[in-house]
């Protein structure tokens, strides 16, 4: 059965002879360019002549810009002279530029940069027969396969294909090698190959988990060729590995409830900061999504591959300049020892700050301050978690705003809804007020103590379930924001709700603490003062109290994802959760041994950066209108600006939009909009 399968539906290579008997149209179309059949999931339908005829029109203004690095005039030959006739006709001789990259493709049978005049990669390939069901990755010779298939060309099937399939988080009876449509391929493939249930089939010639990459003439790896994709300015610039795809792209995304790697993965390369050549490099990123032991286990393997195949994790001491992502509920230690030890120089970014050991709940000390970053979890926009992202106090157009720069009213001093015990049982008045004792594995015991001894307090509102929560965020002073089991998320959750996060847990660092001063928008309290908790906010004062609220707007930025998501109250990306994180591995490279809390001290730039401030500027300055370069997730936004929302970009993108928010509008990823340029 599936030899069948494999004999019914085969990837077939793009038919070069065809592209050269038919003209460029159906060599665009047969590569996967907006009007084939191969793009009308990621792009509008084809009407008759209307993708085709712009890319002509835009090729004979002198290049173009909508197809952006595919073979948007078919396999050019001589590259020089096909720019030149681009550059020189008009629209009324088309014609006759179409007979002059006929005959230039006829000469040399090599394809061009996209509207460049640049050489693209030789159509001839190093794996052979791989091209016709796999991607050639032309820098390693090594075949990359369908989910589950392998051989030089593909065409060995998977033993067990329901095995197979629910190893990689599908469905035992699914066919998950070609029937997944709705699976998303990273970056959907960049329009230089097929997205095929999940995983990119490139175009000849292109390669790489979204097809990004391919060789130049001088035989050197090149990104996005032809769209004039740069190196930003700003560093850090990060390598990013290219694992075989048993180790990312043949795992369901869909099934990923915390899809952080895929997603830092995508925006890597639309922000400009992902850069092909390994040895000029800040950092290199480890393309995996681990959560717990037995993706660690995966990590040891791939660690394994990578020192067999490129020479930078043994050049830089065993693996420092190295980032990992771990999205698990206590970070490092869900890895198993293995991959632990042998990441003990690799930067680990996680959810879960624990630096010290912390015997009543029996947790292991995790985080490893100044290598690892603390950084916040990624939101879905399809989550009810980020409603209070659309309808966030802190935007301007918020109805009890409008007109005003001061906050909205608050009535509630403290406020908390969510597990308790543990579980959903409702907790009693007396001591020990869970039903089944004390949980000391759950919040270290803090959502008990804090329900114990101000459960009835006028002012505080501490339950299991408030079906009024997230009317209330808005208008409540204090947020309880404590841990669970493990990492929390309600710190993210209330800064952008417009409510000062009250934070309750000993030894545990939040989000990019300490480079980040969390004092400067939150309140903390140690454990031993809940008892007091009542008398302790009762002396910060409203002068105080308006100072935290004016830092939260910047604080939110931080917490939140700007740039894959959307903008939720004017802010354009500059200082979302994504470039915190680059902007931290550039101050450490920067200062070497300076401790993390210290960075702001030695480094200005660093400094305005956690503030939200230009270096020139003494503070942050509210936003007076909609950023120009990013869409909209707010529903405030909805009325005044309805063609600047967010939600049709996600929609046409089966909800991921490649590179994310920021590329909403984008024709490449070379084209996205970058905040900080």
């Amino acid at each position: 059965p599936q030899t069948r399968v494999a004999q019914a539906r085969p990837l077939k290579r793009h038919d070069d002879a065809a592209e050269r008997a038919g003209g460029c149209e159906a060599g665009k179309a047969r590569a996967g360019h907006p009007g084939g059949p191969r793009m009308q999931q990621h792009g509008p339908p084809a009407g008759r002549g209307s993708e085709a005829a712009k890319v002509w029109q835009r090729a004979c203004a002198g290049g173009d810009g909508g197809a952006s690095g595919m073979f948007a005039l078919g396999r050019r030959g001589s590259c020089a002279a096909a720019g030149a006739a681009a550059a020189a006709c008009r629209p009324a001789r088309v014609r006759a530029l179409a007979l002059v990259l006929v005959v230039a493709l006829l000469v040399t049978g090599r394809p061009c940069a996209a509207g460049s005049g640049e050489e693209q990669s030789p159509v001839t390939s190093k794996c052979g027969a791989c091209n016709e069901r796999g991607t050639c990755n032309e820098e390693l010779a090594r075949c990359d396969c369908p989910r589950g298939y392998s051989g030089e060309d593909c065409a060995t099937p998977p033993s067990d294909n329901g095995k197979m399939c629910k190893k990689y988080l599908f469905t035992s009876g699914s066919n998950c090698t070609w029937d997944m449509p709705l699976n998303n391929c990273l970056n959907q493939c960049n329009q230089r190959g097929k997205c095929v249930a999940g995983w990119c089939h490139c175009s000849k010639g292109f390669y790489g988990m979204d097809c990004s990459l391919s060789l130049g003439v001088d035989g050197k790896p090149q990104l996005l060729a032809g769209s004039n994709y740069a190196l930003r300015k700003k560093r850090p610039s990060i390598y990013v590995y290219e694992l075989p795809p048993k180790f990312n792209a043949w795992y369901n995304i869909r099934q990923s409830d915390r899809p952080l790697a895929f997603m830092l993965h995508q925006r890597l390369l639309s922000a400009g900061a992902r850069t092909a050549d390994g040895d000029s490099a800040d950092y290199f990123f480890i393309p995996m999504t681990i959560r717990g032991p037995s993706e660690s286990l995966w990590l040891v393997d791939a660690i394994g591959y990578i020192r067999k195949t490129w020479p930078w994790w043994d050049k830089f001491g065993g693996g420092a300049r190295h980032v990992i992502v771990h999205t698990g509920d206590v970070g490092r230690m869900d890895a198993v020892g293995a991959a632990r030890d042998l990441t003990v120089n690799a930067t680990w970014l996680t959810h879960w700050g624990l630096y010290e050991d912390y015997p009543f709940s029996g947790w292991k000390k995790a985080h490893r301050p100044g290598i690892d970053i603390v950084v916040p979890i990624h939101i879905s926009p399809h989550s009810p978690r980020a409603r209070p992202l659309q309808h966030s106090p802190l935007h301007p157009l918020h109805p009890e705003r409008r007109g005003m720069q001061e906050a909205v009213r608050k009535n509630l001093e403290v406020l908390f809804a969510g597990r308790i015990c543990g579980g959903r049982e409702e907790p009693v008045a007396t001591w020990p007020n869970c039903p089944k004792g004390v949980n000391k594995g759950y919040s270290q015991g803090v959502r008990q103590l804090v329900h114990y001894h101000h459960w009835n307090r006028t002012g505080f509102s501490i339950m299991v379930s408030n079906k009024h929560y997230m009317r209330d965020l808005a208008h409540s002073r204090f947020c309880l924001a404590p841990t669970g089991g493990g990492h929390g998320h309600r710190q993210i959750l209330v800064a952008f709700s417009g409510c000062v996060p009250l934070l309750i847990g000993d030894s545990v660092y939040q989000p990019f603490e300490p480079e980040l001063d969390w004092s400067a928008f939150s309140v903390s309290v140690p454990q031993a003062k809940i008892p007091e908790l009542h008398d302790v906010l009762e002396t910060v004062g409203e002068e105080a109290f308006a100072g935290l609220q004016r830092a939260l707007h910047c604080g939110a930025q931080h917490m939140t994802y700007t740039s894959f998501l959307g903008s939720f109250q004017w802010d354009d990306g500059k200082y979302d959760a994504f470039e915190t994180i680059l902007e931290i591995l550039r101050a450490r490279l920067d200062h070497p041994g300076v401790e993390p809390e210290r960075l702001a001290s030695v480094d200005e730039d660093f400094k305005a950066f956690m503030e939200c401030r230009s270096p020139g500027e003494p503070e942050w300055q509210p936003p007076t209108q909609l950023p120009p370069n990013l869409c909209t997730i707010s529903a405030f936004d909805e009325e005044e600006h309805p063609k600047e929302a967010c939600q049709p970009c996600f929609q046409r993108n089966n909800g991921v939009i490649p590179g994310g928010a920021s590329c909403c509008k984008a024709a490449s990823l070379a084209e996205c909009p970058r905040a900080w340029e």
